[in-house]
């Protein structure tokens, strides 16, 4: 191979990446993407379930025994038995947050919504987009109210629930 032929490989190769990093998801462009429109439909979808009484639900309440430990967990099930939704709300002395996890058909994660408040007044709402393979492509932190709060500007993925099931049940 010549170097005429080297740098024009280069050359290609440079366009394609650029063009592929070009389509990324970003702040102009992210809400008309088909990505978050699916997932967008997924949440309709389950919300709708829930509003029309077709989904199962089934609570699990626990005392409060340390921060940000679970003390309400709430599952919302499908025809098929499959979690679609599962919920968790915790706190502490000083603030508390609710987390909804959306899954699809094919139990993959595919939303979490977070809203959270502390007792300094400041409310949070924060949202994480997965693709169909359950990868994040999207993260939305807003504080809605107030002058903030030490919620995390990234949510850890330690602490996101892949396996409902187990996090319902455990």
């Amino acid at each position: 191979m010549g170097i005429r032929n080297v740098i024009l490989l280069l050359f290609s190769l440079f366009l394609f990446s650029s063009n592929v990093l070009s389509k990324g998801i970003n702040d102009k462009n992210w809400i008309n993407r088909h990505d978050i429109k699916e997932i967008r439909s997924i949440f309709d979808r389950i919300e709708t379930g829930i509003k029309n009484k077709e989904l199962t639900i089934r609570k699990k309440e626990f005392p409060y025994l340390k921060p940000y430990k679970p003390t309400l967990k709430m599952a919302f099930f499908n025809k098929k038995n499959v979690i679609c939704k599962y919920v968790e709300e915790m706190g502490s002395d000083d603030s508390a947050i609710k987390i909804e996890y959306y899954y699809d058909n094919l139990k993959v994660l595919r939303f979490v919504f977070i809203t959270g408040g502390a007792v300094n007044g400041t409310r949070l709402e924060h949202r994480l987009y997965f693709d169909s393979y359950g990868k994040r492509i999207w993260e939305i932190r807003e504080i809605v109210e107030g002058s903030g709060y030490s919620f995390p500007h990234e949510w850890p993925e330690e602490e996101i629930v892949r396996n409902p099931e187990k996090a319902f049940n455990g």
